[in-house]
């Protein structure tokens, strides 16, 4: 294949790759069941610069606009390249978008000289530290010298930091650019005698010798004490700074014989640090690559399952005790599996993630939602949970106006349930997609509140219509004072800042009493009633809480 072939690609309509060659996969440094998970975007664009995307080829193909010899620049492997892009938009007989078809191919050596080509694949030009093609060939190296001289081996370390996209938004480029500085120069100084690259915008990998009898303890507590290090708050443009990170161990040749293998094993370890938010560093286990596998051939599955319309939606109501009406329902997906049993949301969402399906899972259950209840013989308002990545498109709230408006659903009965996982992403283009879910009337509710480390300034920075108190606080509400007063404290902000609240997981009668008595009306859990089929809602609806059933 020549440097300048043109390889064809195509997509359907909901922006999915259908057409997917070796030569794609090459060119994009990407397998082909990663790629068969993606739209074109996601193969070609990281997450931090999916907004600047929209603004170029990414509006062409929003307007389903014809591109002609689009030119753009695209890491793989931290090598920099330039691909030019061509495609056109297609039709069925009925007029129709189906997708798109076009082509695409490397034209780096025409944009770049031989010697900006050489340089920029090995070292990042802010930082100077190695890029990932070069850092990996010195792991390689580093492990066969371990093994040729039988060292006591390394550990690779990689290092993700939170925030840096949100630093670079809300403070400029050229402030964060100056923060990577810094941080870069403490991990030199917390691993010194180590190698250290920069293998994306905010991950980095730093390979780090074995001592002779160097056990996993004293290895976890080395590295803990480098993350105090890493983690000290900076101060910039007269703001303190703090950048947190999550950070994946694995050991060789305890845990990985091959570089390979070390390297896919610490991103598995990251990735837990990650779901931990990186409150410790994290050194792979077995169990962390059995547990990969079975997602990634559940989320095959799943989506085999949302294809055939084979997921369960149930309906919890979330019952005003004074009244004894329902306040609301609250959407939840259950998924009978052939050989697990039925599913609950947790592991449909691991499954989801695992291929990439996260965005159409949450956009199956509102169309499934809207059209159960709205079918229903009275109004009821419902309340959907909206993931982190399905605001990374930025075209949520279209999405959600074309399921409205397929339904009939009305955007003043909906509420969006968001988490401060979404607030965590604060920028602009996130307060531009809440403020326009808003303007569909729909409300938006902040969940889980009180358990992240930032609610009251997420709180503080977002527009929402309500909150829900995690159900954590419910389990010691009536044995610990602390609950008690952080429940109680919660209830007044709500009256407050004039926002309805909710609490869930309620169990038992004592727990909703005291709740009530404090304000806190708006009440779900098992204790007044269990997730139900749409066919059994309006019996639970009618019978209120308490159930008025007959002596």
């Amino acid at each position: 294949m020549s440097l300048h072939d043109r390889i064809v690609w195509q997509s359907r309509a909901d922006g999915r790759l259908v057409r997917i060659s070796d030569a794609l996969c090459v060119l994009l440094g990407q397998d082909h069941a990663t790629l068969a998970t993606k739209t074109m975007r996601q193969a070609l664009v990281p997450p931090s610069e999916w907004r600047p995307w929209r603004t170029g080829i990414g509006a062409m193909l929003g307007q389903r606009r014809p591109i002609v010899d689009h030119l753009h620049s695209i890491e793989i492997d931290g090598v920099p390249r330039w691909l030019n892009i061509s495609a056109m938009p297609e039709f069925d007989a009925e007029g129709q978008y189906r997708g798109y078809r076009g082509t695409i191919a490397d034209v780096t050596d025409r944009v770049l000289t031989p010697g900006q080509i050489e340089q920029s694949a090995l070292r990042d030009r802010l930082t100077g530290l190695p890029l990932h093609a070069e850092f990996v060939s010195r792991l390689t190296q580093r492990c066969e010298a371990a093994r040729a001289q039988a060292e006591p081996g390394i550990a690779l370390v990689l290092i993700h930091f939170r925030r840096l996209q949100a630093i670079n938004t809300e403070l400029g480029h050229a402030t964060g650019d100056i923060l990577i500085g810094e941080l870069v120069e403490r991990m030199q100084g917390a691993f010194t005698g180590c190698d250290i690259g920069r293998l994306g915008s905010g991950r980095f990998g730093v390979i780090v010798p074995l001592s002779s009898g160097e056990d996993t303890a004293r290895l976890l507590t080395r590295i803990a004490h480098a993350k105090r290090i890493i983690e000290a708050p900076s101060k910039l443009l007269g703001i303190r700074l703090t950048t947190l990170t999550d950070i994946g161990i694995a050991a060789f040749p305890a845990q990985a014989g091959v570089s390979g293998d070390l390297l896919r094993r610490a991103d598995l370890a990251l990735a837990y640090a990650q779901k931990e938010m990186g409150r410790l560093p994290c050194l792979f286990h077995p169990d962390m690559e059995a547990e990969s596998r079975q997602h990634i051939r559940m989320g095959w599955e799943l989506e085999q399952s949302i294809a055939n319309d084979a997921l369960l939606v149930v309906y919890q109501a979330i019952f005003d005790v004074r009244s004894g009406k329902a306040a609301f329902v609250e959407a939840l997906v259950r998924w009978p599996h052939p050989v697990h049993g039925t599913l609950g949301g947790g592991d449909i969402i691991a499954a989801a993630e695992s291929t990439g399906y996260t965005d159409a899972l949450g956009l199956y259950v509102l169309r499934r939602a809207c059209r159960e209840v709205i079918g229903l013989p009275y109004a009821i308002d419902l309340s959907v949970n909206v993931s982190p990545s399905q605001f990374d498109a930025g075209d949520l709230p279209e999405k959600i106006a074309e399921i409205l408006a397929d339904t009939g659903f009305p955007g003043n009965r909906l509420i969006v349930e968001i988490t401060e996982n979404i607030c965590l992403r604060v920028s602009a283009d996130t307060q531009d997609q809440l403020r326009r879910l808003r303007d569909l009337g729909v409300r938006l509710f902040l969940d889980d509140f009180g358990v992240g480390f930032s609610s009251l300034i997420y709180l503080n920075q977002f527009d929402v219509d309500g909150l829900k108190i995690d159900g954590s606080f419910v389990q010691s509400l009536l044995d610990r004072g602390k609950a008690k007063a952080i429940v109680s404290a919660i209830a007044r902000l709500a009256h407050d800042l004039d926002l309805s609240l909710t609490i869930e997981k309620v169990e038992n009668e004592a727990q909703s009493r005291w709740l009530a008595d404090h304000g806190i009306v708006w009440q779900q859990g098992y204790h007044l009633g269990r997730p139900c089929p749409i066919a059994m809602l309006p019996d639970v609806l009618d019978a209120g809480y308490p159930p008025n059933t007959p002596d």
